[in-house]
């Protein structure tokens, strides 16, 4: 029976190669199979990646500067949101691989563990349960007590993006202690609505005015066994005085003198950041200057851990689409990431890839 199997396949392989040509060129490893997509049932997944800096380091920035910028990603009508944070499961999972991330989680999960603790649920849920309550309750225009434990929830499944979300949607008198929201925790979500970080002067504020129950997560940081070892760290840190010589990485630098001083400036940024131009001064000088560095492979070592994160971020953007076929994904994320996004993603099956420039007009 299996040689059957074997036999069979490959003559419908052969036929299949006679009657289409690119089968050949498949099999030489030279199309892709998002090259070889024919018929959809339905419209293709569109995917945009607005290509951010971080505002919460920018001096005297009011967030009230990105109202343009808003209100055309609101014009797009993204069905998802897709921020740069750490996603609940991998929290749990660095937590369960500690001896190989060590603080990794604590590290760059600070935030939600910190909410997730906070939380006064009794039973505690598993995060699973939770995320999945959380989803129940906020989807179904929730009164104010559902909807604070509908965040309670959120927290517990580490999900402190989407449980500010939900917070922000409760009346200022509302946000109050009560049904799994604590004291500690409500100071918590106050604390992350008034921050200048672009997941919310960008991602909240934009899920709020299209009315989205939860913001999904887009980062991911299982290459940090590798990236933060003590010694990788210290070897590669003797040739940066080589890197910074770099051309490339000089005219990339030049482009980083600029800030925010109006609404005006903020969409001139953002054009700016997301050009073909940026892009390509980008990755040539942050990126591929590394690949040249006389460092004995260490060069090359770093440009493959970014890759393994872009990677990861990747599927968790893939994720995202699951249960959503042909959805509008916004991703909010640095704009070092989103050239290789774009690329990672634009090799998919059932992805278009929106040009965020398009977006963002002349």
């Amino acid at each position: 029976m299996t040689f059957f199997r074997i036999a069979v396949g490959a003559l419908l392989a052969a036929c299949h190669a006679a009657m289409n040509p690119s089968a050949l060129a498949l099999q030489a490893g030279q199309i892709s199979p998002a090259g070889l997509v024919g018929e959809i049932d339905g419209q293709p997944t569109q995917y945009v990646v607005l290509g951010t800096s971080h505002l919460s380091a920018a001096e005297g920035f009011d967030p009230a500067w990105l109202t343009p910028l808003l209100d055309r990603l609101e014009s797009w009508a993204p069905d998802v949101i897709v921020v740069e944070s750490l996603p609940g499961w991998q929290i749990e999972t660095l937590q369960a691989r500690s001896a190989e991330y060590p603080d990794v989680a604590a590290t760059f999960g600070r935030t939600a563990l910190a909410m997730a603790e906070a939380v006064s649920l009794e039973p505690r849920p598993l995060r699973r349960e939770a995320l999945a309550e959380a989803m129940q309750i906020a989807e179904s225009d929730p009164d104010p007590s559902d909807r604070r434990r509908a965040i309670a929830l959120f927290a517990a499944a580490l999900e402190p993006d989407s449980a500010a979300l939900q917070w922000s949607y409760l009346d200022p008198a509302e946000r109050q202690p009560g049904n799994g929201v604590s004291a500690g925790l409500a100071d918590q979500l106050d604390m992350r609505l008034s921050s200048m970080n672009e997941r919310t002067t960008i991602g909240i504020a934009l899920a709020r005015r299209l009315n989205l129950a939860r913001l999904h997560s887009l980062d991911d940081h299982q290459d940090k066994d590798l990236f933060l070892d003590s010694v990788f760290q210290e070897e590669l840190s003797n040739h940066v005085p080589a890197l910074m010589q770099s051309e490339a990485l000089q005219a990339f630098l030049e482009t980083q003198d600029f800030s925010f001083d109006g609404p005006g400036s903020v969409m001139e940024i953002y054009r700016w950041m997301n050009s073909p131009a940026y892009r390509e001064l980008d990755v040539r000088g942050q990126w591929l200057s590394f690949l040249a560095l006389p460092s004995n492979g260490l060069g090359r070592d770093r440009v493959a851990m970014w890759e393994i994160r872009n990677l990861g971020m990747a599927s968790n953007a893939r994720r995202a689409a699951i249960g959503r076929p042909g959805a509008r994904i916004l991703i909010i994320v640095g704009a070092a990431h989103r050239p290789w996004l774009e690329d990672y993603l634009s090799r998919m099956t059932d992805v278009e890839i929106v040009p965020s420039e398009s977006l963002l007009g002349n």
